[in-house]
């Protein structure tokens, strides 16, 4: 498959490592051309993931039309905040002319400030309820995605059954297990929440109130 990632933080560039090193064709899109250009040339991102090398199915765009439209799925590496802009830019450059484009995946986690949606929700709105939309997500860093570390993850996307399978399949790996759901807000809400329950339980092991 064909995945393009925007926005080249951390926790994206480790999820296009890891989809390229798995042997699929994928397209890092950095917010700052300038940032597109210091990837190219050093092939690795020296701000976030210093000393990752990228793999050669690895491309960076510093254009994204052209990266929409060899793309299957797109990956939102942005803050949430950011998340409906960037889904604008999206139906502008490609939607609906891509001939390949099936669905998105949101990296984000949180709610939209100003609405309180969730990235699914936001994502919705802008392409359509007939386009599929979700989330990649779990327990897991980006520096162990991006150097093979075993982990797991859930994919959480609308849609037929079939083709979450599909995508289940092909993001898999012998390293990175991905259980599929259909429940998109069921695993917003956990997202928001972990946080929350892991300050929480810190602040119960430092009072010393016991398991």
């Amino acid at each position: 498959m064909n995945f393009c990632i925007l926005g080249a933080g951390a926790w994206g560039t480790a999820v296009a490592i890891y989809l390229s090193k798995i042997g699929h064709v994928v397209t890092l899109v950095p917010r700052r051309v300038e940032q597109a250009l210091s990837m190219s040339s050093a092939r690795e991102n020296q701000d976030y993931l210093e000393g990752v090398p990228f793999d050669p199915n690895l491309q960076i765009g510093s254009s994204l039309k052209p990266a929409l439209m060899e793309s299957d799925y797109i990956f939102f590496a942005c803050p949430s905040h950011a998340l409906r802009e960037t889904c604008q830019q999206v139906i502008e450059q490609a939607i609906p002319s891509s001939p390949r484009l099936r669905g998105a995946l949101a990296l984000c986690k949180g709610l939209e400030p100003e609405t309180n949606l969730f990235a699914h929700e936001v994502m919705s709105r802008e392409f359509g309820s007939n386009f599929s939309t979700g989330y990649l997500t779990g327990p897991s860093h980006a520096e162990d995605i991006a150097t093979g570390k075993p982990a797991a993850m859930v994919l959480a996307i609308n849609g037929s059954d079939l083709d979450r399978k599909k995508l289940q399949s092909e993001i898999s790996s012998a390293f990175l297990r991905i259980y599929r759901s259909d429940d998109r807000t069921g695993v917003a809400l956990g997202s928001c929440i972990k946080n929350v329950y892991a300050i929480a339980t810190g602040i119960s092991d430092g009072l010393g109130l016991g398991d």
